[in-house]
């Protein structure tokens, strides 16, 4: 979705690298409390990774609620990762903005408002925000629909097999990379 939608106003995207125990290391004297989960930690690792990529802004919005699914009671994103940017904002010492706009997925209109108040404050017009936003919304279906696909796929092959399956939906810091290889390895 933001990928889409922020190269279909002209911007260009840079991520930052794949999280990495050494550069979190390095950056672990921003952590402003040890017991803070490890995906809020290692934030300060790829914030400095931009910093040494020389981007213009950093992106980190406050997202309140993900796209909500059939029969799911609420969509509310951790609180400690919604808005760590605050802390971000607080601890480091780099000169680059830190745009941290407040997003729902929830509501289809209020997420266009969000995104066109953001994206006009940095001169995009709203005609080609429109037409940003349409595509974007498109492309994450199609995303969601080749995740479906995919896990279907892994499925059958285990099942023409007679293999027990595991099928893990969840953040990839959930799993320990070892047993990502095992299962990948498996299939």
């Amino acid at each position: 979705f933001w990928h889409t939608l922020f190269t279909q106003c002209g911007i260009a995207v840079h991520l930052s690298g794949a999280s990495d125990y050494s550069q979190h290391e390095e950056s672990a004297r921003m952590v402003m409390s040890d017991n803070i989960c490890f995906p809020a930690k290692l934030v300060h690792s790829h914030i400095a990774n931009l910093a040494k990529l020389g981007v213009d802004r950093i992106f980190m919005p406050f997202v309140v609620y993900e796209q909500g699914g059939k029969g799911e009671q609420n969509s509310y994103n951790c609180p400690v990762v919604t808005a760590y940017s605050a802390v971000i904002k607080s601890v480091e010492q780099t000169n680059i903005p830190i745009d941290s706009p407040a997003i729902s997925f929830k509501d289809e209109r209020l997420l266009y408002k969000q995104c066109k108040s953001y994206l006009q404050s940095l001169g995009i017009s709203p005609g080609v925000i429109a037409d940003a936003f349409i595509k974007a919304k498109k492309e994450q279906a199609t995303y969601q629909q080749e995740i479906a696909g995919q896990n279907k796929k892994t499925l059958c092959r285990a099942q023409m097999v007679g293999q027990l399956s595991i099928l893990l939906a969840g953040r990839p810091y959930h799993t320990d990379p070892l047993i990502q290889h095992k299962v990948s390895n498996m299939l």
